[in-house]
């Protein structure tokens, strides 16, 4: 008689009477079917069975005669483990994932509670943890995502509060926020605890913050001015002809004027003395060469009268000129 049958009188071949299903044998002498041998548990027995086979991971069975290894609700499948438990292979029963974790239905193994959420159940659900808390309201949901204004990290094992788990400065934390969101560079929040980006405070003119700062980061720097929100030190330059030296202007009417005897390019700290060979009227962003016929031997010269009329006897022909360019050639000669 064959492995899995059992053969009384007469049979007419090894293989005419199968084991019924949630049994087996391995044996080849059986006379009838209460010879074979009953499923233990955690495993289950097909048809004419010649050995018992593990339940599959993701499922379990803690009684004899399993008949099927196909998932499924009830006995005689391997059942499905449940949601918020996992089964190794040839599981007797479902095992609690623990607080911290979490699992869909037929799960092998628990996931650690992803960061947004909170698994404070020994028997999380992955749909429970999806669906539930995300209110104030639902705090005493033992499972579910993190309330606007907090931040959870993976592995959380209990709805947040804030006084452990409030946004941190600089930042705010909307429902669920998987990492608390920076506060963007032109604003600041000195608060924890909050959940909105219109939480970030605009920062004031005359000063600039980066990204997640609980204060503004500086002052606007010399040479520049900061409207509302900036970003950097240098915002804004200030305009040609106008220059800035001290730190914290709020817009181009706390640049001053350029005064004359100096030049005031772009960006201007201070101003820049007018070179030789040149003149600056009040407010100019570039000196001015002095003309044909005179010269400017000084710095800072502050209009075009105090260039220096060429000297008797000499020829001043350019523009620019520091001194004048030569003597007059022989056989002429040079006015003043």
């Amino acid at each position: 008689c064959a492995s899995g049958h059992f053969c009384p009188i007469g049979t007419m071949s090894p293989t005419q009477h199968k084991c019924a299903a949630g049994t087996y044998t391995a044996a080849t002498s059986l006379v009838d079917q209460a010879s074979c041998t009953p499923c233990p548990t955690a495993q289950y027995c097909p048809t004419a069975a010649t050995q018992p086979i593990d339940c599959p991971a993701g499922t379990y069975s803690k009684l004899n005669n399993t008949k099927t290894g196909s998932p499924g609700n009830a006995w005689p499948n391997c059942i499905r483990c449940p949601a918020g438990s996992y089964c190794p292979k040839k599981s007797v029963a479902p095992l609690k994932c623990g607080v911290g974790r979490h699992s869909a239905a037929q799960a092998s193994s628990c996931q650690t509670c992803p960061a947004g959420h909170y698994c404070g159940s020994n028997t999380t659900s992955t749909s429970t943890m999806l669906a539930a808390g995300g209110l104030w309201s639902n705090n005493a949901d033992p499972a579910g995502r993190c309330f606007n204004g907090t931040y959870c990290p993976s592995g959380m094992v209990r709805a947040p509060d804030l006084t452990s788990y409030a946004c941190p400065v600089g930042h705010y934390c909307p429902t669920a926020v998987t990492l608390p969101l920076k506060c963007p560079a032109g604003t600041y929040q000195n608060f924890t605890g909050m959940d909105t980006l219109a939480d970030c405070l605009p920062t004031p003119a005359g000063q600039y913050s980066v990204q997640a700062s609980e204060v503004p980061t500086g002052w606007c720097a010399r040479g520049h001015y900061c409207p509302t929100r900036s970003t950097q030190a240098k915002q804004v330059q200030c305009p040609e002809r106008f220059y800035r030296n001290e730190t914290g202007a709020r817009s181009d009417q706390d640049c001053s004027l350029c005064v004359a005897g100096y030049y005031c390019p772009q960006g201007s700290m201070a101003p820049v003395d007018c070179p030789m060979g040149s003149y600056c009227v009040t407010g100019v962003a570039t000196a001015e060469h002095c003309r044909l016929g005179t010269f400017g031997n000084s710095s800072r010269l502050r209009r075009l009268e105090d260039c220096t009329l060429c000297h008797p006897g000499y020829f001043c022909d350019g523009l620019g000129l520091t001194r004048p360019r030569g003597p007059c050639d022989p056989g002429f000669y040079c006015l003043r």
